[in-house]
Formats: structure tokens, C-alpha cells, sequence
């Protein structure tokens, strides 16, 4: 069974003790994703930073880490940044640390280290210098060799169901 058979692409915005138990990997982190998101679309006034205060820290964890992890495999480091100018950074971190994601953690912290030494080149359109861009290029390598195991959706799914009280909707 997966996401789409329990509902979310039909809008569901709840998470269930049984999506929990039953999920995994993707699918689990995209129905808990969703509902975090859909949560989020409920004032159009706040920003983003303001509603995660208004959650619980175990879903601002799966959120950041998602954010990160759903940019670095669409565009790399680079578009994270440019998306985000880093503001879920610390969150992601602490998400790193929290599910024992330490060779991710490492990736981050250097590219992180380059965007810091670049921000202020940082605008709506991205200019590097050749050495920089080709820093950002190995650590998105670096990044992708991890996920050949898919470490990091098992540990977001471990972390989920750990703290399975916390995701679950009422």
C-alpha cells in the first residue's frame, strides 16, 4: 500500500496511526510531509518560519530535512539555497543529528561553508565563481552517493514512527 491508496493525493490532510505503521520510506515522508504543508497553507499571511514555531520540533525536523533533501535531488546544493536562502539550516542540522545522519550532516555543514562564503553573491539568480560551483558540484555527488541506500528516508521513517504520537492527526 502507498501514499496515493490512503488518500493524499485526494486531499486527506491527516496523518493515521495506520499510515504510520503500514508506511514506509517515500511514501510515509510524503504523507507526513503533506499534512505538515497543508497545515502550513492555512494562513497566507504567515511565513514560513512563523508556522513551523507553531508545530511540534519532531515535525519541524521532518519538514526542514525534507525541504533540503527534496532540493538537493531536484537541483543540488544550490537550489537550496536559492529557494530558501538557508533559513531551515539550523533545523536541518538538528534533524541530522536527531536521526543519526552524520555523513549528511557532514555534506551540509560544507556546503553550507560555501554558500556562507558566497552569500552575499546570492540573489534570485545564483552567481558563482567557477571554484565555487564546482565545490557545490562535488558536494551534490557526495550527497547522491549516500542516497544509493536510501539512508535517509529510513531514518525520517524511523524518526517518524518513533515519535509516532506526535505525527499522528487528530
Amino acid at each position: 500500500m502507498n501514499s496515493f491508496q490512503f488518500g493524499v493525493c485526494q486531499g486527506q490532510n491527516h496523518v493515521t496511526s495506520k499510515q504510520i505503521d503500514t508506511l514506509e520510506g517515500f511514501d510515509l515522508i510524503y504523507v507526513v510531509f503533506v499534512n505538515i504543508a497543508l497545515k502550513n497553507g492555512s494562513s497566507n499571511n504567515e511565513t514560513r518560519t512563523d508556522f513551523l514555531k507553531k508545530i511540534p520540533l519532531e515535525q519541524q525536523l521532518v519538514y526542514a530535512l525534507w525541504i533540503l533533501d527534496m532540493n538537493v535531488k531536484n537541483g543540488g546544493f544550490s537550489q537550496y539555497y536559492n529557494n530558501s536562502s538557508g533559513e531551515l539550516l539550523d533545523l536541518t542540522l538538528l534533524a541530522c543529528k536527531k536521526m543519526e545522519l552524520k555523513e549528511y550532516r557532514k555534506i551540509i555543514d560544507n556546503a553550507n561553508n560555501v554558500y556562507l562564503e558566497n552569500n552575499s553573491k546570492f540573489s534570485s539568480t545564483i552567481n558563482f565563481s567557477n571554484s565555487n560551483r564546482t565545490r557545490f558540484s562535488e558536494l551534490n555527488k557526495e550527497y547522491y552517493q549516500l542516497e544509493r541506500d536510501n539512508q535517509i528516508y529510513k531514518s525520517i521513517s524511523k524518526y517518524i514512527k518513533l515519535n509516532k504520537k506526535t505525527f499522528i492527526s487528530n
